[in-house]
């Protein structure tokens, strides 16, 4: 709905977030942009901790949220699955039946064909995102510079985590 439509002319949110200060400073930076851009709108920042806000945010007792979800490993099912209405971590409750049969389609009839397969992922991150079922804020990699005397390094070129155990100066 937008303002147009509403009645209202004041409006008070709130995002629940986790206590740490990297979310935290996040979550004010949210509320700064939306209040400074969206004149009527208050937000506040409900910042507690990690596990209370996953129990908060679980039963459904939450406005907004913000968190964060990092991949393991480089298929797009991964982040796609969390949306699906039987997923444990789908904390915002999102249902869609063209979005679960996408994804089943994905998992099931087409698992075996690639370009099928991501047809049908492509198709559910469509649908997700026009229903706005999350809403992605930003990429958390950073980059590093190695010196190019440092060999051995494992790289995972997905998540850009670096292990160091087998590293060495040649």
């Amino acid at each position: 709905m937008s303002k147009k439509q509403s009645t209202k002319q004041q409006l008070t949110l709130t995002i629940t977030c986790g206590d740490d200060d990297t979310t935290k400073q996040a979550a004010e930076f949210i509320q700064g942009q939306l209040t400074s851009h969206l004149k009527g709108l208050k937000v506040n920042v409900h910042a507690i901790p990690f596990n209370s806000m996953l129990s908060k945010v679980s039963s459904g007792d939450f406005q907004l949220n913000l968190t964060s979800w990092s991949m393991d490993f480089a298929d797009p099912s991964q982040a796609l699955t969390i949306l699906t209405s039987t997923s444990n971590s789908n904390m915002g409750h999102y249902h869609s039946a063209t979005f679960d049969q996408a994804m089943q389609a994905a998992d099931g009839k087409d698992a075996l064909n690639p370009t099928a397969r991501y047809q049908d992922l492509l198709k559910a991150e469509k649908i997700a995102m026009h229903d706005q079922a999350v809403t992605p804020l930003y990429e958390g990699r950073s980059q590093l510079l190695v010196k190019s005397k440092l060999k051995g390094v494992v790289t995972n070129e997905f998540s850009g985590a670096m292990d160091y155990r087998t590293a060495y100066i040649k």
